[in-house]
């Protein structure tokens, strides 16, 4: 059996450690999603394939804000 000392150690980091990662959490709510600006061109595919023959990569995206028009 563990001894009452030892338990109170136990419990008191488990106690400490829920604490910081709380506080951790809390601090990194506030934080916005950054914003990415790339300069692209716009080519049109007719089928799937055709964009997954042609892409090395195909990313999915969607505007966090209102897209307006361009100028």
């Amino acid at each position: 059996m563990l001894n009452t000392s030892f338990k109170r150690v136990i419990t008191l980091t488990v106690v400490a450690l829920i604490i910081f990662l709380s506080l951790f959490l809390i601090m990194n709510i506030n934080n916005p999603i950054p914003e990415v600006h790339v300069d692209a061109n716009e080519i049109t595919f007719e089928t799937p394939e055709e964009l997954d023959a042609a892409a090395d990569l195909i990313i999915i995206v969607s505007p966090s804000k209102v897209y307006g028009p361009r100028t």
